[in-house]
């Protein structure tokens, strides 16, 4: 063989190759990125397990009050973002940096979030000795966490008690 045969063929792809394989990359990856989750969805499960927790945390301190030491309620407002728990015999700490159990602050969005809209209902919710709702004519309470694409998470607390949801 010359080295003038073995260099004739040409090495490489054709224009209808290259043309053919960006194609078919650009279909996968607008596939792919369609069927990812967006920041807001994370942020959304992270709130709705974050509310969930800080729920059952005041649920149990009202079942173990052995005093009776008032009620403790649980108030969400989508004007601030916050949600919050209270109970009148408590000396509890509503500033933004508060840490531990005399924290009054169950959740809060961050700025981002706020601009970015997510949003929580305002509710309010006070539960008995026995860690029930105290809202008789009420069956379920819901605080629902939304986003403006559509994505939204619920935490729902029936009338025995039970928390559910995320």
């Amino acid at each position: 063989m010359t080295e003038h045969s073995l260099f004739s063929r040409s090495s490489g792809f054709t224009l209808v190759e290259l043309i053919i394989t960006i194609l078919l990359l650009s279909i996968v990856s607008v596939t792919a990125y369609t069927r990812l989750p967006s920041i807001s969805g994370y942020a959304i499960d992270g709130y709705c397990n974050e509310l969930k927790s800080g729920i059952r945390r005041v649920q149990t301190q009202a079942m173990n009050d052995v005093a009776v030491s008032g009620a403790y309620r649980i108030t969400s407002s989508n004007v601030a973002g916050t949600v919050l728990w209270s109970n009148p015999a408590l000396n509890l700490n509503i500033g933004e940096d508060c840490t531990g159990p005399s924290c009054a602050r169950l959740m809060t969005f961050t700025p981002e979030d706020n601009r970015r809209g997510i949003s929580i209902n305002s509710q309010l919710l006070t539960f008995d000795s026995m860690g029930r709702p105290v809202d008789a004519d009420n069956p379920m309470t819901e605080f629902t966490i939304s986003a403006p694409d559509g994505s939204r998470e619920q935490v729902a607390i029936n009338a025995e008690g039970y928390v559910s949801g995320c």
